[in-house]
Order: C-alpha cells, then structure tokens, then sequence
C-alpha cells in the first residue's frame, strides 16, 4: 500500500484529495480513507479518476447511534407529554 505521498499527482489533485479526506474526517469517524483506481496504480489517463473507500472507526460510529438512539426516545417522551 502507497501513501497519497509517495503518489505522482498534480498539485492541485494532492490538495483536493487531502481536502476530501480533511472534510470526511471533521463530520465523520474516519480510520481510513484507502484510493483504488488507475490513476493510483500510476497507470491513469487524464480523464481518469480514483476510486474512493472509507473505513470508520466502529466504536465511534456505535456511540453516535447510541446518543441518536437516545434522542429520538427522549423525543418521543416529550412529544407524548404534549
């Protein structure tokens, strides 16, 4: 497996690939972000593109179901409670 950099990309792609990561990372529990694709393999033409797959950190997606589990009961008590 590569790192982003050790990958030969543009500047601009580096940056917007690093960008996504960045964004996925500050709404979600992400552990991964892994690439596939063409372009990864170094064999991509310009209208290639990368095959994105993100792997999340399990026992921080459980919490968040949990906490959401919680609303929505506590919601339902309070819209019972009219």
């Amino acid at each position: 497996m590569r790192r982003v950099e050790d990958l030969k990309l543009a500047p601009n792609e580096r940056s917007s690939l690093f960008e996504a990561a960045e964004a996925l990372k500050s709404d979600f529990p992400v552990a991964r972000v892994l690439l596939f694709g063409s372009k990864v393999r170094g064999a991509g033409e310009p209208d290639s593109d990368y095959i994105p797959t993100v792997t999340f950190d399990v026992s921080e997606v459980s919490a968040r179901v949990h906490q959401a589990r919680e609303f929505i009961d506590l919601f339902r008590c309070l819209i019972k409670a009219g």
